[in-house]
């Protein structure tokens, strides 16, 4: 299973010290967009567990230019997400992947274009 991190997702992990913990979870790889990324930065740094999980590729950092630009603009303004949970779906509807998110509007609205079944969150 393909497994996509909104924010919200990966920021309770974090805190929670269980990033590691997950990522470790067979049978499934882990993904995040950029923009998500970005809202990971606490005090003008990215955290170093989320940095480290990324160079050591047990989380891979998609790249948005793969990601249609006008499908983001339609669910942007669609839906009024953020800009990480707008990237996620994005990248979902364009692929396999399974979401992870926290955020109770975003989940309601993944919910709606991608159904149950491509949706979790951090607790999942």
């Amino acid at each position: 299973m393909r497994i996509l991190f909104d924010a919200s997702a990966l920021i309770h992990l974090l805190h929670g010290d269980l990033l590691n913990v997950i990522l470790d979870l067979p049978e499934s790889t882990w993904h995040m967009g950029p923009l998500a990324f970005n809202e990971c930065e606490q005090n003008g740094q990215i955290p170093p567990t989320l940095q480290q999980e990324i160079e050591t590729q047990r989380l891979s950092l998609l790249d948005d230019s793969t990601i249609s630009g006008a499908t983001f603009l339609y669910f942007f303004e669609l839906y009024g997400l953020g800009e990480g949970e707008t990237e996620c779906l994005t990248f979902a509807t364009s692929s396999d992947f399974v979401v992870c998110c926290d955020d109770r509007r975003a989940r309601r609205m993944i919910a709606r274009e991608l159904g149950e079944q491509r949706l979790t969150g951090s607790l999942g």
